[in-house]
Parts: structure tokens; sequence; C-alpha cells
């Protein structure tokens, strides 16, 4: 199973931080320093991706509000939870495409 895309936004201090515990972490960690069309393109090419910031103006699909007040250990929880509801639709919808094979 590939890892899921966490695209970090405009936050560099917490990229920063998650790189240093990213041999622990069960995605794949892509930051970016502004909305631009690289930015634009790439959520546009992986339409699951979650995305963090502290920029609310976003209409993304997947997002997680990031404060400084956050914790990380609350944040890491936030991504799990949300990786395990990705986890569980998908492994639904694998079981009923099997049933219907």
């Amino acid at each position: 199973m590939n890892k899921f895309n966490v695209v970090i936004l405009k936050l560099p201090i917490l990229y920063e931080i998650l790189t240093e515990i990213k041999l622990e972490l069960n995605f794949n960690l892509i930051n970016f320093n502004e909305n631009n069309v690289q930015f634009r393109n790439f959520v546009e090419e992986n339409p699951e991706v979650l995305i963090i910031s502290s920029d609310q103006r976003g209409n993304f699909k997947n997002f997680i509000l990031y404060n400084k007040v956050f914790k990380i250990k609350n944040l890491l929880q936030q991504i799990n939870v949300f990786l395990s509801k990705r986890d569980r639709k998908s492994t639904r919808l694998n079981s009923s495409h099997r049933c219907i094979s």
C-alpha cells in the first residue's frame, strides 16, 4: 500500500519538526511555502491529499486548520484519525469490489 500524502502549507517550522520524526510517520510529508500554481497542480493530481495550514481561505477537500497552540501530539492524532477513516473507506470499497468481480 502506498503511503498517504500530507501537505504542510506555509508552515515551515511545523514541516521541520515533522521531518525530524518522519521515520516514525506512516505518511509522506510534502512542504509548500505558497499557495501557487505548483501547489494547486499537486492538489489537483492528488485529490485525496491532506492539507495542513493556518490559512483558512483554501477550499480543500481534506484539511486541518493548524494554529500555534496546537500540540504536535494532537496534530498527529488528527492525521491518524483522518488516515483511519480513509483506510476504512478504502477497505469497504475494495471488499465490495471483490464481491462484484
